[in-house]
């Protein structure tokens, strides 16, 4: 067991966010590390979701969930790390906290700012997965965020499938990253009330 001040980013209520100082005993499991957060990445989609009450979530609740930390302590079974190393991981805004398994050493070329990106990524990779896009599907984008819209966006052209990309503001970046128009859901026409075109 590891005893830790822990300062985190905390959600108290709807609209509510605060910056807390506390005590959190640490017990690893025997393929846990713990972790010291030099960066993490807020998702904004889901975390502004969070804390405005459009997804359901117990307050106070503590955001996060792609972070890179320097291992401080290892489980009993870790063999593939060394307190020191960086690694990303799935871990809350904490100062400290514990990755339950899955963690990935981040290599010394990779400025950690931009490691836990690796986590946006990996959601746009997945949603391509899961919607089991293949070779001639046509794909719509809805929504150029960070993580699913414009990480979903150069995996659907690999595959061949023809793209969309929506609302205006991703059109340009929709254009960049392979997609073969653009679609402005607020004109009004068009099927669904919106409206399909080249951008």
């Amino acid at each position: 067991m590891y005893e830790q001040a822990v300062t985190k980013i905390q959600f108290a209520a709807p609209q509510q966010v605060r910056v807390i100082t506390e005590r959190v005993s640490f017990h690893l499991a025997p393929h846990d590390v713990l972790l010291k957060t030099r960066t993490s990445i807020v998702s904004p989609g889901t975390e502004l979701a969070q804390l405005t009450g459009l997804q359901s979530v117990a307050f106070p609740f503590d955001p996060g969930n792609r972070a890179v930390g320097e291992i401080l302590a290892l489980g009993a079974a870790v063999k593939d790390a060394a307190i020191g190393d960086r690694v990303f991981s799935y871990t809350p805004h904490w100062s400290h906290a514990v990755a339950r398994r899955l963690y990935v050493r981040v290599p010394d070329a990779v400025d950690e700012l931009y490691a836990p990106l690796a986590g946006l990524a990996a959601v746009g990779m997945t949603s391509l997965r899961v919607g089991e896009v293949e070779l001639g599907d046509r794909v719509a984008v809805l929504g150029m965020g960070p993580g699913r819209g414009r990480r979903s966006e150069p995996g659907s052209s690999a595959t061949g499938a023809g793209l969309r990309s929506a609302p205006d503001g991703g059109r340009r970046t929709g254009r960049r990253q392979g997609s073969d128009s653009g679609c402005d859901w607020r004109a009004g026409t068009g099927r669904g009330g919106g409206s399909l075109g080249h951008a």
